[in-house]
């Protein structure tokens, strides 16, 4: 059964996220895990334009889960791999399902 936990990947500096990014919404927020995809789907409210995009979804992805978060592949695309340093991917999975919660979207 899919989860949060198939859009992680535990590596030697901490935890790789993949994500899919929805650029120029109305809001900065975590939409749901994509089953098909594998994605952590994430609307962002910059445009996607000289790495407007890309700097609020790393700022936001550092808020929620309260560590240092880097673009690590990319940059030009919908398909983003974020790595998170210092954690495990469990420790991710429990911060995600608590914003996914709270944000009433149970689809995890």
């Amino acid at each position: 059964m899919f989860g949060i936990g198939d859009c992680l990947k535990r590596v030697e500096k901490g935890c790789i996220i993949m994500v899919e990014v929805i650029p120029n919404s109305t809001t900065t927020r975590i939409i749901e895990a994509d089953r098909w995809r594998k994605r952590l789907r994430i609307s962002v409210a910059a445009r996607p334009r000289q790495g407007e995009a890309n700097r609020e979804l790393v700022w936001y992805m550092s808020t929620v889960l309260g560590r240092d978060v880097e673009l690590e592949r990319g940059a030009r695309g919908r398909n983003k791999t974020l790595l998170v340093f210092g954690c495990t991917p469990e420790e991710i999975e429990a911060k995600l399902r608590r914003v996914l919660e709270h944000e009433g979207k149970g689809k995890t």
